[in-house]
């Protein structure tokens, strides 16, 4: 019997297999192991905490974005509602992404800016000086300057964002995996948790398909997607 299929082993997750299934994972440690792999995602899932911010947190962060004109008036009650005592009862499943679909659609894109932008600044604002000295390791695209057609200045975004998921990936596997070090979070809650971001990410993108700092948001948020799924790997062979 060869190995079986991805199909098959979700299937195996919540249900009994034939005997045929069952006996075949007794045997293959392949498929034992990746079977495995499965089951901790999907009680990584079950376990996830609800992802909104603190109750308390809420009116220090409105006064915030209202200060930087991310929302107005009007455009959170959907938000307020979480905090206000209504129900939650599925999680993030039964709340942030069936709220999605309502008119506080700009105050759930803002706060997915703001907590990005954030997130970002943490993490690249600290390392200019690293970067500006890396420059010759890095192919010479071409300078902004020289892009004077939108056909241009697209191909070479799509290019640069290619390339930034692939040595985002590449730099988790050389700072942990290929270090021989383990992570310090637990990858595949970090994966799940990833997967709400951009989730909201591509939500706010139906609403505003142009925007380039969400486009390039969104981008940041799957290079990291990119990089877990590769720790995953390196660790359980799940993927």
């Amino acid at each position: 019997m060869g190995h079986l299929n991805r199909e098959t082993l979700a299937r195996l997750v919540g249900e009994d297999g034939s005997p045929e299934e069952t006996n075949h994972i007794g045997d293959c440690t392949v498929c034992r192991s990746e079977l495995a792999g499965l089951r901790d995602q999907t009680e990584a899932l079950g376990n996830l905490p609800d992802l909104a911010p603190p109750p308390g947190d809420w009116p220090v962060l409105e006064a915030r974005l209202r200060a930087e004109g991310l929302i107005s008036d009007g455009r959170t009650d959907g938000i307020a509602g979480i905090h206000g005592g209504a129900s939650r009862p599925g999680g993030w499943p039964g709340t942030w992404a069936t709220r999605l679909r309502g008119s506080w659609m700009t105050a759930a894109a803002a706060l997915i800016v703001f907590f990005g932008g954030a997130f970002t600044g943490a993490q690249f604002g600290s390392s200019s000086e690293e970067t500006a000295s890396a420059g010759g390791a890095v192919d010479a695209l071409a300078s902004v300057n020289s892009l004077t057609t939108p056909e241009e200045t697209v191909e070479a975004l799509l290019l640069t964002e290619a390339r930034y998921i692939s040595l985002r990936a590449h730099l988790e596997d050389l700072t942990v995996g290929g270090a021989g070090g383990a992570p310090v979070f637990d990858p595949h809650r970090r994966f799940v948790a990833l997967e709400h971001v951009a989730a909201v990410s591509q939500a706010a993108l139906r609403q505003l398909p142009g925007d380039p700092y969400l486009n390039g948001l969104l981008v940041s948020v799957m290079g990291e997607r990119e990089a877990t799924i590769r720790s995953i790997s390196s660790t359980t062979g799940a993927y």
